[in-house]
């Protein structure tokens, strides 16, 4: 099966008009850069071996500099997480950008454990068409993770920094990205709580238990809820100012 829309094949085009060196590497491939370590952890080396779904022949990357990895899984859907788990590659990572914009084809429970991620990221447009991220893939993530979620639904661009050791994650939202009105936590239900960076469905139940609220600061008095997940909630602007 092979991609044939014409944004592909303009890309195409342009790389085999430019002098780029254009290859497809395969699983045990590396790439260094000083101290960056990138892995090729999919596809297999022969394309050959690939007749079914295009995502089946995506490319999937783990990055490491010093004690800090992200594993990039592009459209990668549950069965070719399965493999990956199959094969005894390395797949535990600091960050997870979620396969396939947090589709509920992708995010198997056994694969989110295998990696086992600090951070978790997903990639949707506000009001997408196809749904993403699915409401099932968070509540997995949720349950399962001890994990930060961004989306650029939510944060606009996810920007994180490292020097190895330790790590960094800034957003920055344009003033469109959040079309919706903000959420009062001293009224609103527990499915709309759960908008809220970091709100899942157990904090949201802690939120309606600790009613009411007099500060949005008051909020870090939820059990998980520290000064950089209540920096996350403030900089997401759905919550309503307290009076």
């Amino acid at each position: 099966q092979t991609h044939t829309t014409r944004t592909f094949e303009r890309f195409i085009d342009a790389v085999l008009a430019s002098d780029a060196d254009y290859r497809e590497p395969g699983r045990g491939e590396q790439v260094v850069f000083s101290e960056l370590l990138i892995s090729v952890l999919h596809p297999r080396a022969s394309a050959a071996d690939y007749d079914g779904h295009l995502h089946d022949m995506n490319i999937v990357v783990r990055a490491e500099y010093g004690d800090f990895s992200v594993l990039l899984t592009g459209d990668a859907e549950a069965e070719l997480e399965h493999r990956l788990i199959a094969a005894g590659v390395e797949l535990g990572s600091t960050v997870l950008k979620l396969g396939h914009h947090g589709s509920r084809t992708s995010s198997s429970a056994a694969f989110l454990q295998a990696v086992d991620p600090e951070v978790v990221v997903y990639q949707a447009g506000i009001d997408n068409r196809y749904g993403h991220p699915h409401p099932e893939v968070l509540l997995r993530v949720q349950r399962l993770l001890n994990a930060d979620i961004y989306g650029t639904d939510l944060h606009g661009s996810v920007v994180i920094t490292t020097d190895g050791l330790n790590y960094q994650v800034s957003t920055t939202t344009a003033s469109d990205a959040i079309a919706a009105a903000c959420i009062d936590i001293n009224s609103a239900a527990l499915e709309e709580l759960t908008r809220i960076v970091h709100i899942g469905p157990e904090r949201a139940r802690q939120l309606i238990e600790l009613r009411p609220f007099d500060s949005t600061s008051a909020l870090r008095r939820i059990h998980g809820i520290g000064a950089a997940r209540l920096k996350d909630i403030l900089e997401q602007g759905l919550v309503c100012p307290i009076e």
